[in-house]
């Protein structure tokens, strides 16, 4: 589906005369002919009856002949002036932008070969407009007024067949070559040559201190006032008539097209046919094209019609980045937002849909995408507990993750590890959004991986998770050490002493169980004394070993002589606490004379 971002609108159906420039300003529309007339219309835009579609009647305010009998090569308006601009002959006129009458006995200045207006004025008196002449040697910088033009500066230069001006550069195309002056300076950079035979060379302003010029194989280049690109160049499907620009599109016109191309990326957007077409002019948003003897005005689509337009076609990339350029243009700050980050959340499930998983992720987060949205697409994720209703009007159509991967399997495991990536980041960005939510889903994906990584997980920090369900799911999965992890984490030891103990016993299995080592390790942490002499002969008859460690090691506040007492059957780790009591907690053990199986532990002296 091609983008249509402009619709092409009759403004004169034909005219009596030859037109060969145009200017327009608010609702007056001038036009220059080949034989040295000026004629002003009054446009009229109203919204047809019946189709509801935007309509244009003309009427004609005034003609002046400036009786040199060559063609009318440029206008340009001052309204603040009430003045128009024209040049017929080398001779440029001031006239009255009403009813067209020459102020003054004559031109204004003579000789000149082009003239442009300054787009970024050095000045702040709104009642001065600042132009640039171009002659056979030099350029003037001049300042006019209402009934008079004041010379500023002079700078040598070849003579300028078409130019533009941005504060105090002037970027000139001379007779084969381009080039930027600083009118403040007087210093001038040549940018690149072109073939003044077969190359007309446009210059146009495109943004502060940047323009855009007709290159070489028809290029559009774009270049800065300090003479670099710093866009890649368009390039135009045929040699180009005229060049305007309309943010943020470029607007080309030949014998037959109109050619619309993003300023963005630089592509072609649009074609619309216009039999003739020689001009294309954007006159303060007002943008007119013209033929020989009509005149047209291309409408430009509301932005956010040309946005819905691309996402339909699932031209997201396109979308984004016309809706960042656009602005809040018709809506306030808080509107615009609201669409910018719907827009980008759209686009991440666009990008979903098709597997193309980093670039969703980039646009959930610039989109802050609600994580429950998300999360619905994957079935069982979500905890039952949280009542979820999906946006409206919907974000995507996307019923759940396997319609969206076409029952793939392995695009769908894919998508789980994406999900899981991106989970993390969020909770690591966030952490406290949707916290459970985040933390269950995340229990769950872990465990269907069956990896260490659920048990670093568990070890990173605080979880908020739905314990009932992630108590069923890691069952299931057979994930009952970090089922143990889980209870411990979130504090309820007895629980996690229950599932390791089952572990010990070989009831259930888990390859990530490393033994009466993980049983110790969460026994250790216990401080009920009642507790851990539950569980103490469990560890000592299979490891012990480690069995001593519930002694040496405990938080729980244990008598010395009752535990010496409990490990007579069990030597090594008796000799082993002793030791732990000598060595660690510096207390005097007394064996009792003719019983040389009991002892006293007291604290030293």
């Amino acid at each position: 589906m091609a983008l249509k971002a402009f619709d092409l609108v009759t403004v004169l159906d034909r005219v009596e005369l030859k037109i060969s420039c145009f200017e327009a300003s608010g609702r007056d529309l001038y036009l220059g002919s080949d034989d040295s007339v000026v004629v002003h219309y009054l446009v009229e835009e109203r919204t047809h009856d019946t189709t509801g579609k935007i309509v244009y009647s003309t009427s004609k305010i005034s003609q002046k002949n400036l009786t040199t009998k060559k063609a009318v090569t440029q206008l340009k308006t001052a309204s603040a002036l009430g003045r128009v601009m024209v040049l017929s002959d080398g001779n440029l006129y001031l006239l009255d932008s009403d009813v067209l009458n020459t102020i003054g006995s004559g031109p204004k200045i003579k000789n000149v070969a082009v003239f442009c207006v300054n787009e970024n004025p050095n000045t702040l008196d709104p009642f001065t407009v600042q132009l640039c002449v171009g002659k056979r040697r030099c350029i003037q910088v001049c300042s006019l007024h209402e009934d008079r033009v004041s010379l500023l500066k002079e700078i040598s230069t070849p003579e300028p067949v078409s130019m533009a001006m941005d504060g105090n550069y002037v970027c000139v195309a001379g007779q084969g070559q381009y080039c930027v002056l600083n009118v403040e300076t007087g210093s001038s950079q040549d940018l690149f040559p072109y073939d003044h035979i077969t190359v007309y060379p446009h210059v146009k302003r495109i943004a502060k201190e940047e323009f855009l010029l007709a290159g070489p194989g028809n290029l559009g280049m774009f270049v800065t006032a300090a003479g670099i690109s710093e866009r890649p160049p368009i390039q135009w499907t045929e040699e180009i008539s005229a060049v305007s620009y309309y943010h943020p599109y470029i607007i080309t016109i030949t014998s037959q097209f109109i050619r619309i191309y993003s300023l963005i990326d630089q592509q072609l957007k649009q074609t619309l046919h216009f039999a003739g077409g020689e001009l294309v002019g954007n006159f303060d948003g007002q943008l007119y094209v013209a033929a020989s003897s009509c005149v047209s005005c291309l409408m430009p689509q509301p932005w956010t019609m040309q946005v819905e337009a691309l996402m339909e076609s699932e031209r997201v990339e396109e979308a984004v980045e016309l809706a960042e350029h656009s602005g809040a243009v018709g809506m306030s700050q808080e509107q615009y937002q609201h669409l910018c980050r719907t827009l980008l959340q759209r686009a991440g499930f666009v990008k979903l849909a098709h597997a193309e998983f980093s670039q969703a992720q980039e646009y959930f987060s610039r989109g802050a995408v609600d994580i429950r949205e998300l999360l619905c697409l994957f079935p069982g994720l979500l905890p039952e507990s949280v009542e979820f209703i999906r946006s409206q009007p919907p974000l995507h159509h996307m019923a759940d993750i396997s319609q969206a991967m076409q029952g793939d399997q392995i695009k769908v495991q894919e998508a789980k590890a994406f999900l899981l990536n991106y989970l993390l980041q969020c909770r690591q960005q966030d952490p406290h959004s949707f916290r459970v939510e985040v933390d269950t889903a995340i229990i769950k994906l872990e465990a269907e991986k069956k990896s260490g990584d659920l048990l670093l997980f568990l070890e990173c920090g605080e979880i908020a998770c739905s314990l009932p369900e992630c108590t069923r799911w890691l069952t299931d999965h057979g994930q009952f050490v970090a089922l143990a992890k889980l209870y411990r984490v979130l504090g309820n030891l007895e629980k996690s002493l229950d599932v390791l103990t089952r572990l010990v016993r070989e009831e259930v299995k888990d390859e990530q169980f490393r033994g009466v080592q993980d049983l110790v390790d969460c026994l250790i942490l216990v401080t009920d004394s009642k507790m851990v002499w539950r569980y103490a002969n469990f560890v000592l008859d299979r490891c012990p070993k480690e069995g001593v460690r519930v002694f040496t090691q405990t938080r729980a506040s244990l008598d010395p002589t009752k535990v010496l007492a409990a490990l007579q059957q069990y030597p090594d780790a008796r000799l082993g606490f002793l030791h732990h009591l000598i060595d660690t907690k510096k207390l005097q053990v007394w064996f009792c004379a003719g019983f040389p199986d009991c002892c006293l532990a007291l604290p030293r002296s």
